[in-house]
């Protein structure tokens, strides 16, 4: 979600990307912003298997931490997007049938609904 490894700069643009495998061609890139006064910290993306991506984030503000994971599909549209109290995603992990997916904090194991 950003080209740093550690807290994103103030003036950064924030968003997510596809590229093609062969080549490595950006495909398309969409925007996005953090809720206003929460900063961000980029986590793992993983393929899912339709041709979208699942993307954790972690997001602070003060005192206040909370993890945040994205699916998206395969055009860069958001088809969901969740928000718990929690922090940084470490990784993310798939178990099926029916499909979920884990978000592995520091602290937790955070699961989401059938995708």
């Amino acid at each position: 979600m950003s080209q740093f490894d550690a807290d994103v700069l103030e003036d950064s643009v924030l968003g997510y990307a596809r590229f093609t495998a062969d080549a490595g061609a950006q495909t398309w890139w969409k925007d996005w912003a953090p809720p206003d006064g929460w900063s961000v910290r980029a986590g793992p993306a993983d393929v899912e298997p339709f041709g979208g991506l699942f993307v954790g984030a972690g997001e602070h503000e003060g005192g206040m931490s909370r993890t945040r994971v994205f699916r998206i599909d395969k055009d860069g549209a958001v088809l969901w997007a969740t928000k718990r109290p929690g922090g940084d995603v470490r990784d993310l992990l798939f178990f099926g049938p029916p499909e979920r997916i884990y978000a592995v904090t520091k602290d937790a194991i955070l699961q989401y609904g059938n995708w």
